[in-house]
């Protein structure tokens, strides 16, 4: 493979990522052998273009983005204009590991249609760091949920473009689940290898405004799965919001089940001690159940816009 011709098309949606823009890509750049391009879909106001700009690589390709679809329509951008056979896709604050490609392209020569791979939060010793790093162990350790998206997540672009790509053309841009659903749908349909030895890390906010906002946003998203891409009528999502809300509640004002569940993450990472996720949880938690009623009120307002893959909700 050469340059006009990649294994690897990495895609980066971004907007006003100037702070940690830098440090990804030259993470890219440390990994060989290079037989890979770069994909930046932007639509930032400050000088993230100007830093992608200064790389001054010829694999690095820097695109305005053209759609209002958010990260969803970003990404789809770069899919669509990727040249390489397996797409890597990144969030712009994830980190490679410099044998990340060499390592992963075995898998595809292989029988690999996607592949999942672990994670971890690099500023794991800050408090909001700490609580996200540890509910992922709980979570990959207890197999309560099914895999089927990760960061630093890959796989072949005609199997993307098979699925459909991610959701776009809807009332609302998709702000938090639509990965899920993405690796849902990959799932139903090929074949998966998860590698738990290879690792990427990304940075979590350590800024109070940026964590909540990122907390409300994936409370926004389960709002915006449900009725836009499950075609949940608008009596079922309020009732099922309502249902977790009081729980959240509870779960928040009874202490104890906060407590409990704080206790389990410090098993999952006894350098932090049990207190210090206390705070972070009744931020995510808070933040989600407020974040789900904002999305669902949004909705609310456009509902006769509003149309799902499953029918219009209601």
């Amino acid at each position: 493979m050469n340059e006009s011709n990649p294994f690897f098309s990495i895609v980066i949606p971004t907007r006003n990522e100037a702070r940690d823009i830098s440090a990804t890509l030259e993470s890219i750049l440390a990994n060989q052998p290079g037989d890979y391009e770069v994909i930046v879909v932007d639509a930032s106001e400050d000088d993230t273009p100007d830093i992608i700009r200064k790389i001054g690589d010829p694999r690095f390709h820097l695109l305005k983005q053209d759609n209002r679809d958010g990260r969803c329509g970003a990404r789809n951008q770069g899919i669509r204009a990727a040249r390489g056979e397996v797409v890597v896709i990144l969030n712009a604050d994830v980190l490679l590991p410099a044998d990340f490609l060499a390592r992963l392209r075995p898998h595809y020569e292989g029988d690999a249609d996607f592949v999942i791979v672990n994670s971890f939060v690099e500023n794991w010793r800050h408090p909001f760091g700490a609580m996200v790093e540890a509910e992922h162990r709980h979570l990959y350790k207890s197999g309560r949920e099914k895999v089927n998206w990760c960061e630093g997540f890959s796989c072949r672009r005609s199997c993307a473009l098979q699925v459909g790509l991610f959701p776009e053309k809807l009332p609302v841009a998709i702000c938090a689940g639509e990965d899920a659903v993405f690796g849902e749908n990959m799932a139903q349909r090929f074949r998966k290898k998860f590698d738990p030895n290879m690792a990427v890390s990304h940075h979590v906010p350590e800024d109070f405004a940026a964590f909540w906002s990122q907390r409300v946003g994936r409370g926004e998203g389960a709002s915006q799965r449900r009725l836009l891409l499950d075609g949940w009528s608008f009596t079922r999502a309020f009732f099922d919001g309502l249902w977790w809300s009081i729980k959240g509640v509870a779960w928040i004002l009874l202490l104890i089940p906060m407590a409990r569940y704080a206790r389990t993450l410090n098993h999952q990472l006894p350098e932090v001690p049990t207190r210090r996720f206390l705070f972070p949880l009744f931020l995510s938690r808070l933040g989600h159940e407020i974040g789900r009623w904002k999305g669902f009120l949004c909705l609310w307002r456009l509902r006769s816009t509003v149309h799902a893959p499953g029918g219009v909700a209601r």
